[in-house]
């Protein structure tokens, strides 16, 4: 038996659109059926605007739920492909969203998603809520999150000594509960303060399960993966199983972003002058075209390949911190690629965005009957100036001038 791909992350706002893209990417990379969002940072009103709606959605058909009624910052969002599962909620507070997993004809399972709180007071309160939701022993439960704080002094690196009174709350509720930490690969550490001279390495995300899950869901694991462009890692609750299109050459505005580019533009220009401009111009531009096309960062895919690229490094470099956190080197390197990686996010984030202009301007909406006369009249302008020059070759300049001011007049 097996239970669908689920992830959880704090990915500490969900507003920008660098956010939304590697949510998607980590949905995409792992096939998940469902992504628990955690410190959102949105507010209910937000979610009122249909362009939000459309601009934020993860899945083809998404279903949601939320506690931001219950949170000013809009603290877990719960995102699901509704043709693969349902959820059904059974208990929604401030720090925790609990229901029901239900696939097809399968026997369902229980679901926690908790997002804890920095005060050790309203963790206690959030602990109790857990044990009262606790399912039979017969059904199936996880729990994953953002515990925001540990359950062994071993699991923090350097700042200030964790004291026992802030680990005992959370184990007597893990033992009570019959619980036990999930076996899982990936990051030990979880988080990092983001910074190389004083860094500081915890596990605040994990994930819990009973004893049932492991006899149900025996080939499931659990998978802490890079954090990519947040501080905390996403946890991939994953059940231990395992496009074509056509191209046309669109102009990417990523491109300026590359040194290469402008070495490619200034050499394309600076072939002399030779016969008539315009057609000097557009060989130049069919040059520069080639060019292009010829270079390996052109592909909007390569900028999918460096990602995934700096994400290893990045894991890499976590291994080693793990074994030496306190290495000055080691923090600094961390701090690089994760700058690379926010700006290789930016790049691709920006190709994304024009290639959903270009599409929106191809298939639209039914309703912008107004914005597509503006287009058919381009067009047919552009096509009377064409017919003009080809009807009438022996016109002067100043004729078929005078002709297209007469047309548009």
């Amino acid at each position: 038996m097996f239970h669908p791909a689920i992830g959880a992350w704090n990915v500490r706002g969900f507003n920008h659109p660098d956010k939304v893209l590697s949510c998607k990417r980590l949905i995409k990379s792992f096939k998940l059926d469902m992504l628990c969002l955690l410190e959102t940072r949105i507010h209910s009103p937000a979610l009122s605007d249909p362009f939000f709606e459309s601009s934020h959605s993860l899945f083809q058909n998404e279903d949601n739920l939320h506690n931001f009624h219950l949170s000013s910052s809009g603290r877990i969002w719960i995102r699901w492909d509704s043709s693969k599962l349902n959820f059904t909620p059974i208990q929604v507070t401030p720090h925790m969203i609990t229901g029901n997993v239900l696939i097809g004809n399968c026997s369902q399972f229980q679901l926690t998603i908790v997002y804890a709180a920095n005060n050790a007071s309203d963790r206690r309160d959030l602990w109790n809520t857990i044990t009262l939701t606790a399912p039979p022993a017969d059904v199936p439960w996880a729990i994953l999150g953002d515990f925001n704080c540990c359950r062994f002094g071993s699991e923090k690196s350097a700042g200030s000594s964790l004291h026992h009174s802030n680990l005992v709350y959370l184990n007597n509720m893990i033992f009570a509960n019959g619980l036990m930490d999930f076996h899982s690969v990936g990051s030990f550490y979880t988080w990092f303060n983001q910074q190389s001279v004083n860094p500081i390495y915890i596990k605040l995300d994990r994930t819990l399960v009973n004893e049932e899950w492991g006899k149900r869901f025996p080939s499931s694991f659990c998978y802490f993966q890079s954090p990519s462009c947040s501080d905390h890692s996403p946890i991939i609750l994953h059940p231990g199983v395992s496009s074509q299109s056509n191209h046309r050459f669109i102009f990417k505005n990523f491109w300026t972003k590359h040194d290469n580019y402008w070495v490619l533009l200034l050499n394309a220009f600076s072939v002399p002058l030779n016969g008539n401009p315009i057609s000097h111009f557009c060989n130049v531009l069919r040059k520069f075209k080639r060019d292009i096309k010829n270079q390996h960062w052109a592909n909007s895919h390569s900028l999918n390949i460096l990602l995934d690229d700096l994400q290893a490094k990045q894991m890499n470099i976590l291994e080693l911190i793990k074994v030496n956190p306190l290495d000055a080197f080691l923090g600094a390197a961390l701090k690089h690629i994760n700058l690379n990686i926010s700006q290789a996010t930016s790049m691709l984030s920006s190709w994304i965005v024009q290639r959903a202009k270009i599409k929106w301007l191809q298939h639209g909406e039914d309703d912008l009957k107004f914005l597509y006369a503006k287009i058919r009249s381009r067009v047919s302008s552009s096509k009377f100036v064409v017919n003009l020059f080809a009807c009438n070759p022996s016109n002067s300049r100043e004729e078929v001038i005078q002709s297209i001011i007469m047309y548009f007049q």
